[in-house]
């Protein structure tokens, strides 16, 4: 029974990260930039920010 708890919270814990994730790559982004700026910038302000230890 264990297992099958187990196995639910992190496939929920995986659906958060993959949505969360997606909403990142599915923000609009500037025309300035191409698509690897915009990518890169999101990546950078994502791991310098308060609480990023979620992404790492």
């Amino acid at each position: 029974m264990g297992f099958k708890i187990s196995g639910a919270l992190n496939f929920l814990c995986a659906f958060y990260f993959l949505a969360i994730w997606a909403i990142l790559l599915l923000v609009a982004q500037p025309k300035a930039l191409s698509t690897y700026e915009a990518a890169k910038g999101s990546l950078i302000y994502v791991l310098t920010e308060e609480g990023s230890e979620f992404f790492i």
